[in-house]
């Protein structure tokens, strides 16, 4: 039986764990950047015309749609 190195048996580890694809990474950072944007988009509108009420609600219920489109590209 051959001995099995510390370094072996970290390699085996991380190979296979799922890492992230580079165009996921940034596919994901993007969505992130265009959260802040519509974040802060609907805050303005929602002070700006005061109708719409509660401005930080308005913009926490854009991101949590956003959050939730983003998540099912995440965990894939």
């Amino acid at each position: 039986m051959l001995p099995i190195r510390k370094g072996d048996l970290y390699a085996r580890n991380r190979r296979d764990r799922p890492t992230m694809s580079t165009l996921t990474l940034l596919v994901v950072l993007l969505l992130v950047l265009v959260g802040v944007m519509v974040f802060g988009s609907l805050v303005y509108l929602a002070h700006r015309y005061p109708s719409f009420r509660e401005p930080l609600l308005v913009g926490l219920a854009g991101v949590a749609v956003l959050a939730a489109l983003v998540t099912p590209i995440v965990t894939r």
